[in-house]
């Protein structure tokens, strides 16, 4: 199946019209023969209306092929087999009334069935748009709880159709009163020379804290010292160093404690490298992603790919930086004593849907014609000068 990443450039196939035009009104000046006299020579013959001529169809031919393979090539044409194209996946919550015969169901009709964590479903739904190839179609089952919208909503490049299915759990009364949250325990480390990134992150999050109704009690300590007892029951751990990640810090992640890192390079980054599971939660001007999420065991994992430093980005000093970390405070709030089950509508549930972000890739699995159509030009460009300069050598 053809198919065009950019297809507004057909428009320019109008363009050969030109090389049309240029060969029918084209005259041919004759060839000066030198005589000894004109005295014996007639006049000319009156000139006559003629009907436009077309010269030289060959070279004709090859110059409205040339012009045809470059506005193919600025189109970005690419090959695609029909199974690559109509790709679906089936993301089904884990809580939905049985959860096993529904995956068997459709398993068996093609889809590709992955979970579904219901109580985060943005998050969710997030990740799998960012492993998923490009054209793939989402069919969301699980049941529209306000529990599972968390931050704010994503916008995915993967259209999603939401199937309604009744969960296991009893959703609450819209009468029950909302459980207060109790304050989180975040533990800042940081190198000795990043003692500025501490304190920029450390003002961001209490901000957060204020501005949430979640406080957040924040202590900094050393990267050095990352021990079982300065770990403790963190709900939050940042972690400003160039040493890897402690395992105890590890263990907290996978039992539910949200981490962020960032960098951890001495030297910028020009451009930073995701796994197919990294989520983007920021992204900076030219769309990168900048801050990129994953979940691990019970836990969330952000990876800021710079430095909270102002010698590195101007982020720090945004008056948005507080306002982003207080959605990422307020988006993993899992300090609350329970779930809040209260169904919602699907409008407020369902991701929004960006199909630009999907215009510049083609599937997968998917051959681009780009190059190939390149070189096709310059071959057509190289023997069409080959006639022409034979042509006025002649």
């Amino acid at each position: 199946m053809l198919g065009f990443l950019a297809p507004l450039w057909l428009a320019g196939l109008s363009s050969l019209v030109v090389p049309l035009a240029l060969h029918l009104w084209s005259r041919r000046t004759g060839q000066a023969v030198r005589v000894g006299s004109i005295r014996l020579l007639s006049g000319s013959p009156p000139p006559m209306a003629r009907r436009p001529r077309l010269y030289d169809p060959w070279l004709l031919v090859l110059r409205c092929a040339l012009l045809a393979a470059l506005v193919l090539a600025l189109a970005r044409p690419y090959w695609a087999t029909r199974q690559d194209t109509a790709a679906t996946w089936a993301l089904v919550a884990t809580d939905v009334v049985d959860r096993a015969g529904l995956v068997d169901s459709l398993a068996r009709t093609g889809r590709t069935v992955r979970p579904l964590d219901p109580s985060d479903l943005w998050l969710s739904l997030a990740i799998a748009d960012q492993a998923a190839p490009p054209g793939t179609h989402f069919e969301a089952f699980a049941t529209p709880l306000l529990s599972g919208t968390r931050g704010t909503r994503p916008q995915l490049r993967s259209p999603v159709v939401w199937h309604p299915r009744t969960s296991v759990q009893a959703p609450a009364s819209p009468a029950t009163p909302r459980p207060l949250s109790r304050g989180r325990i975040v533990v800042v480390f940081a190198d000795a020379d990043r003692s500025d990134d501490a304190r920029y992150v450390a003002a961001a999050v209490r901000a957060a804290g204020t501005v949430s109704g979640i406080p957040a009690i924040v202590t900094t300590r050393a990267a050095a010292v990352a021990g079982v007892a300065a770990v403790g029951s963190a709900d939050w751990i940042v972690w400003l160093s160039e040493l890897p990640l402690p395992e105890v810090v590890e263990q907290r992640l996978q039992a539910g404690a949200t981490v962020l890192t960032d960098v951890g390079r001495a030297q910028p980054v020009t451009r930073a490298v995701f796994g197919l599971d990294h989520a983007p939660v920021w992204t900076d001007a030219g769309g990168d992603p900048l801050l990129t999420v994953t979940r691990e065991g019970r836990g969330l994992r952000y990876r800021f790919h710079s430095r909270f430093s102002p010698a590195w980005n101007g982020l720090v000093l945004d008056p948005r930086f507080p306002e982003a970390m207080a959605r990422l405070w307020i988006g993993s709030d899992s300090t609350r004593i329970e779930r809040d089950d209260r169904p919602i509508a699907l409008s407020q549930v369902a991701p929004a849907y960006d199909p630009r972000r999907n215009a510049a890739t083609p599937a997968s699995g998917a051959r681009s014609l780009f190059f190939p159509l390149w070189l096709i030009a310059v071959g057509l460009f190289l023997v069409e000068r080959r006639i022409v300069m034979r042509s006025a050598v002649r």
